[in-house]
């Protein structure tokens, strides 16, 4: 080592059995690396990949419990904004009394102050019941429960289906029809095995029978069909 002026020296040994005695290592500057050594390496790597793989695994099935709660609570979609357009109606309805021609209607020009008690007022009971009915469904996982929660709150209506299947694409078909078709209510939903997309809620068959072909222009194979309670 006074030779090499004290430069450190590494030591490869692979052979079996060793062709370098272990204790050389306790001389300064003296390196050995043989197979035992990095059998030990290796095992010790091993370990540390695995217990970073068990982390990895707890990250995942989080992230997989959050999503099946976001698909169960798809299922309350069209329940909650059918909940928050009754209940806006009823306040304007009871709210605002005037009549025209015999015919009571809401009163667009309300002042600020009376639209602000108003939001307050809807946002207050609709928020209520959306939290009500999330936790008599268990967030939607109760198939019963959403079931009676569908048949008290959804409405009975018509609508045009113009998409099945995977998320990436039933996705950039939502937000086309969203922008495309401002005037009528856009769902963007998961119905075992697909994500679907559907347009509008018409009262009559006829009403969406007459948009279905405007829709068809650009999905040949939209459909009018009437969504099951």
């Amino acid at each position: 080592m006074k030779k090499r002026k004290n430069k450190k020296l590494l030591l490869v040994d692979l052979s079996i059995p060793r062709n370098i005695e272990g204790n050389i290592s306790s001389i300064s500057g003296v390196d050995l690396v043989s197979i035992d050594g990095l059998k030990d390496l290796v095992n010790k790597n091993y370990k540390k990949r695995k217990s970073e793989t068990e982390k990895a695994k707890k990250i995942i099935d989080n992230h997989i419990s959050d999503f099946d709660s976001w698909i169960s609570s798809r299922q309350l979609r069209t329940s909650i904004l059918s909940i928050k357009k009754q209940v806006k109606k009823l306040i304007e309805i009871n709210s605002y009394p005037k009549k025209t021609n015999g015919i009571a209607v809401s009163n667009n020009g309300k002042s600020p102050k009376e639209k602000s008690n108003f939001d307050k007022i809807h946002s207050k009971l609709s928020d209520h019941l959306v939290r009500r009915i999330r936790i008599a469904s268990n967030d939607g996982k109760d198939k019963n429960a959403l079931n009676i929660i569908k048949k008290i709150f959804d409405e009975n209506y018509y609508s045009i289906q113009v998409f099945s299947g995977g998320y990436n694409l039933g996705d950039s078909i939502s937000k086309y029809v969203n922008e495309k078709y401002l005037g009528d209510s856009i769902y963007f939903y998961f119905e075992t095995p697909n994500y679907k997309v559907r347009i509008g809620k018409y009262k009559s068959k006829i009403e969406a029978e007459k948009k279905l072909k405007e829709i068809k222009k650009e999905f040949k194979s939209a459909f009018v069909f009437k969504p099951s309670k």
